[in-house]
C-alpha cells in the first residue's frame, strides 16, 4: 500500500517558444528576472502539495542553466525557505553538485537545515560534466577528483559524530 507520495521538481519556468518548431534548448537565453519566476512557481507548487498531503518536494541542483529549466542553484536554501512556506512538506535535494561546493560547508549547511526545519534531509550528491560547472581544460577528470576528495571530506564528520 502507498503511504507517502513525493513529486520531482525539475526547476523550470514557464518557456516560450517550444515544441519541434521551437527554439532548441542550448538557444534559450532567458532575462534574469524571468529565471527567477522558478522560486515563486516552487512555492505555489510547495503549498499545493502541502494541502494535498504530499510527503516530500525533491529537486536538482544546477548552475549556470540560462534555458530556462533547472533553475535552482541552492536546494538547501530552497528547501529552508520553502519549510517557511509549508506545514508539513519536506523538501529534498536530489543531488548537490559536489565540486560547487566546499565540502565541510555542505556538511554544515545540511545538518543545519535537518536541525531547524525537524526533517531528515537526505544528501545524495554527485559530479558535474557541464562545461559551465567546472570551468578548467579538463573538467571531467577536473571534476571526478574534486568530487573523490569531497566525498571522503563529507564521511569524516559523520564518522566522527557515530563514535562520540
Amino acid at each position: 500500500m502507498i503511504k507517502r507520495f513525493h513529486a520531482l521538481y525539475v526547476g523550470q519556468i514557464e518557456l516560450d517558444n517550444i515544441g519541434l518548431n521551437g527554439t532548441p534548448a542550448n538557444d534559450r537565453r532567458y532575462s534574469s528576472e524571468r529565471l527567477a519566476e522558478v522560486f515563486e512557481t516552487s512555492r505555489r507548487v510547495a503549498r499545493v502539495m502541502d494541502e494535498l498531503g504530499y510527503y516530500c518536494f525533491w529537486a536538482a541542483e544546477h548552475h549556470f542553466q540560462h534555458e530556462g529549466y533547472e533553475c535552482i542553484p541552492n536546494l538547501i536554501q530552497w528547501g529552508l525557505w520553502l519549510a517557511t512556506q509549508t506545514k508539513r512538506l519536506k523538501f529534498g535535494c536530489g543531488f548537490n553538485i559536489l565540486p560547487m561546493w566546499h565540502p565541510i560547508r555542505l556538511a554544515e549547511d545540511y545538518a543545519m537545515a535537518d536541525i531547524v526545519t525537524d526533517c531528515s534531509t537526505p544528501t545524495p550528491t554527485a559530479r558535474s560534466s557541464r562545461k559551465g560547472s567546472i570551468s578548467c581544460s579538463n573538467a571531467s577528470t577536473r571534476s571526478r577528483s574534486i568530487t573523490r576528495a569531497s566525498i571522503s571530506t563529507l564521511r569524516r564528520p559523520c564518522r566522527i559524530a557515530a563514535t562520540s
